[in-house]
């Protein structure tokens, strides 16, 4: 293990606390043992205690919010943008629709090496019309701006493909 001044930077990024909770309380243990982590997300707007996150990890607020608002989603995609160049980042990793479409966007404009995002389930699925198509759409352009996917289970591959 290198020490904390020659470590890569790894930037994860959901949308609320309880996804990080529910997801990636293992993720961010064994990504700083090796990666200086920053979790970012939307904390002010949720109750959510902050509890589970790692000493070593540090925490940045950003208000990502979960519905499609195009002054808001700008505001946060420039802000990721910023932050993404500013930090370095090696590694960007997100979880939820609007969390990997705004990251992995930006972190793809910031030359991010490694942008992963990992797919949990699709908001489109239960969606009908415009709105559908709109979804769909947002989901393929997170794919196309990653260098890499996950997916939680083989029947959800499927789906997606």
């Amino acid at each position: 293990m290198t020490d904390n001044h020659t470590k890569k930077k790894a930037a994860i990024v959901v949308c609320f606390p309880s996804q990080a909770r529910f997801f990636l309380i293992k993720h961010l243990e064994v990504l700083s043992e090796n990666y200086d982590v920053s979790l970012i997300l939307n904390y002010r707007d949720y109750k959510d205690n902050l509890d589970f996150v790692p000493n070593n990890v540090s925490v940045i607020n950003i208000p990502i919010v979960r519905s499609i608002n195009l002054f808001s989603d700008f505001y946060v995609m420039g802000t990721l943008l910023r932050l993404f160049k500013i930090n370095k980042y090696h590694l960007v990793f997100s979880v939820s629709p609007k969390a990997g479409l705004l990251s992995m966007i930006s972190a793809y404009f910031a030359k991010t090496p490694h942008r992963i995002h990992y797919f949990t389930g699709q908001v489109w699925a239960t969606k009908k019309g415009l709105l559908r198509i709109l979804l769909k759409k947002m989901d393929r352009l997170t794919s196309i701006f990653s260098t890499n996917i996950f997916i939680d289970s083989k029947s959800q591959k499927k789906y997606l493909i």
